[in-house]
């Protein structure tokens, strides 16, 4: 029969040559649980590509989640308000005398066409703010699907 002892982390009986808990997952060697946590490049990089996978990477999900969203909204809130406030700025130079002025100068074909240049680029500004909203809840979703694969390999 198999001698067994018990797991420092979790208290349930597993084999004495056992390098891994059956129970909670954690790993019973030294070395190996070392091994494991060792940053090796890859959460770094990772970490680059999209913030906070580094951190779920290496475990630390709560804080892989928090930061990224953290980082996140920290984007949205720099990156949007600053689109924001230059679209207000184009609406500031539209009204400018001068340009009024040259407006009213206009052949009714030149009025039709720069009407459907205002149009456009309307249009183009909603398109960048639904990227823009679009790259943030992609960016989102990502950070708790590696972090729920991240989980369940480690387990």
């Amino acid at each position: 029969m198999a001698s067994t002892v018990k797991c420092p982390f979790c208290a349930e009986e597993v084999l004495k040559e056992a390098k891994k808990c059956k129970h909670c997952g954690e790993f019973l060697d030294e070395q190996l649980r070392v091994s494991r946590t060792a940053p090796d490049g890859t959460a770094a990089v990772l970490d680059a590509i999209v913030p906070g996978l580094g951190d779920i990477k290496q475990g630390n999900i709560g804080k892989g989640i928090s930061s990224g969203l953290a980082i996140g909204l920290g984007y949205f809130f720099f990156i949007v308000p600053g689109i924001i406030l230059h679209l207000r700025h184009l609406k500031q130079v539209r009204n400018n005398p001068l340009i009024q002025a040259r407006r009213a100068a206009m052949t009714p074909a030149q009025k039709e066409g720069e009407k459907a240049r205002q149009a456009q680029t309307q249009n183009q500004k909603v398109r960048l703010l639904l990227a823009l909203l679009i790259i943030l809840v992609v960016t989102i979703v990502g950070i708790v699907v590696f972090a729920i694969l991240t989980n369940q390999v480690l387990r």
